[in-house]
């Protein structure tokens, strides 16, 4: 098939999509998605240095950001302690792939 394949496409195992949408595997593709596959455990591999998102939070929609090692939240909590529940959670959901330095910047400043 000629075109594009976009993520939203399949959902599940990829191999199996591919070849139901008449997509043909080559051990190059092949190969990929297995190294894929080993990346996604290892997680360690995986460090970011940037991050943007919109948080829907319980009252109101925050936005929340990491810039290097710095964290912003647009909540009013995050303003008078530095940290909050949605900087927090992002950091439980990406553990062992932010900067070290990021978690430690938040607990020296809430202390």
């Amino acid at each position: 098939h000629a075109g594009t394949f976009g993520i939203g496409d399949c959902s599940g195992a990829v191999l199996f999509c591919l070849e139901r949408k008449g997509y043909q595997m080559n051990s190059g593709l092949i190969g990929k998605i297995e190294k894929a596959k080993r990346y996604a455990q290892e997680r360690s591999r995986i460090h970011f240095r940037g991050l943007r998102v919109d948080f829907d939070g319980e009252n109101d929609g925050h936005e929340v950001s990491l810039d290097g090692e710095t964290w912003r939240c647009s909540c009013d909590f995050f303003v008078g302690w530095g940290a909050c529940a949605h900087t927090m959670a992002l950091e439980r959901i990406l553990e062992g792939m932010l900067p070290r330095s990021t978690l430690l910047q938040q607990s020296a400043q809430a202390s």
